[in-house]
């Protein structure tokens, strides 16, 4: 499960003493998990990075995120619900995506504080991209888009223009194996209940 690669492309500076030296941004800790190694089975993966800072601050801006997944990974975008680019919305209290096009979580340390967002299935961009993801980072919108590498032919999930004023530290991503399973109740939130950092009393079902 660990041999996976990670890229990462910077954006910009903040300003502050630790954006002065550009040098020591860097992945300090990568880990992948997943629930059950079993033949057939339909485990949950978990994806987490951390990267260096000093003092609260990022050494610098994080734009682009790419992950290769591991080989043997597979996944079916249809079998949840599909949310649509305009339910996303461009704000959390703008969103509309049903419960059941949740397909994980996101733990986030940014600048403003830890977050856990919801991961929604969404419409396919087109293109290359054979499945897309969405979630918020903070009050930004963030999209994931997985691709087929052409030559190793395993999945490759890439975040492209993420947005740097949310400031990242760290992340940690659990795609749920079996989106709708009751399990996952608790955890079944809409963007603006994770602005508030509230979670749906008694769980929520996929519906």
């Amino acid at each position: 499960v660990a041999a996976y690669a990670l890229a990462l492309v910077l954006v910009g500076l903040p300003g502050s003493a630790a954006g002065a030296e550009p040098e020591r941004y860097a992945v300090e800790t990568v880990t992948a998990s997943l629930t059950s190694s079993q033949a057939g089975a339909h485990p949950d993966l978990t994806v987490g990075l951390e990267l260096s800072s000093d003092e609260g601050e990022p050494y610098a801006f994080t734009r682009d995120i790419s992950v290769a997944l591991p080989a043997g990974m597979l996944g079916d975008p249809r079998g949840a619900l599909r949310c649509r680019e305009e339910q996303m919305g461009s704000a959390p209290a703008e969103n509309s995506c049903p419960p059941g096009a949740q397909v994980g979580i996101a733990e986030l340390d940014l600048s403003s504080g830890p977050l856990v967002e919801p991961i929604f299935n969404l419409e396919p961009s087109g293109g290359t991209s054979i499945a897309r993801l969405g979630f918020f980072a903070a009050e930004f919108p963030v999209f994931l888009n997985i691709r087929v590498d052409p030559v190793s032919y395993g999945l490759v999930a890439s975040i492209e223009g993420a947005p740097a004023a949310a400031a990242l530290f760290g992340a940690t991503a659990t795609l749920w194996g079996v989106p709708a399973a009751s399990s996952h109740d608790p955890l079944r939130l809409t963007p603006q209940e994770a602005q508030e950092g509230k979670f749906p009393p008694g769980g929520r079902p996929a519906g």
